[in-house]
Formats: structure tokens, sequence, C-alpha cells
């Protein structure tokens, strides 16, 4: 799978199973599963998460800069279509760009 990075500021709002409902925003009502097909979570070698994405095509996902900075490319697996990472070995990463204006030490583009 390739991967695309954008240098946005984009959420990822994991919806997982609780045993009690919590407030995440304001007016806002749960999803169920399968409801965002698009969102993936992005995991490294140790099968934990490590950002989330959304996929745009067959084989491109966007996320944030510091998803791709953080952790070696070759190290990074995509998970499509599930609401939990356990037991998922993901699919690797084939190609992974940062945009040439992203700053880690601002975290943020200058355009």
């Amino acid at each position: 799978m390739k991967f695309l990075n954008l240098s946005v500021y984009a959420g990822f709002f994991s919806v997982l199973a609780s045993a009690r409902r919590i407030e995440r925003i304001v007016g806002g009502v749960d999803a169920k599963p399968g409801d965002f097909q698009f969102a993936v979570f992005i995991i490294n070698e140790s099968l934990q998460s490590v950002c989330g994405g959304s996929l745009i095509s067959n084989q491109w996902v966007v996320t944030a800069a510091h998803c791709m900075t953080e952790t070696a490319l070759r190290r990074i697996k995509i998970v499509v279509g599930k609401n939990d990472v356990r037991g998922q070995t993901g699919v690797p990463v084939s190609e992974g760009y940062i945009h040439a204006k992203y700053d880690p030490k601002r975290f943020h583009v200058r355009f």
C-alpha cells in the first residue's frame, strides 16, 4: 500500500466499544462499526497504533506528517476496515511522502 502524507491537521476518531457512554463531541452520536470505512490505523512493528489516517483510494492513505517522521517507513503498516488493532498484522507501506514545507520543530506547514 502506498502512503500519501500531507502536513494537514486532521482529526481521526476511533470508536471502540465501551461499557459506558463517554461524551466525545458535544451533540455527537456514537458511530457503529463500519460507518467510517475510509478510516485506517497506522501501526508500528509492535502492532501499536501510531496514528490514524484516511484511505483516499485503494492504494493511498493520507495522514499527518509527524506520523511519518516518528516511525521509520519500513516499520509502519496500515490496518483498514477494523475498529481494533489487536490481532491485526496490517499491510506494509511501500512509499511515503512528507510535504516539503513540513517543519517538525514547528509542527506545521508554512505556506
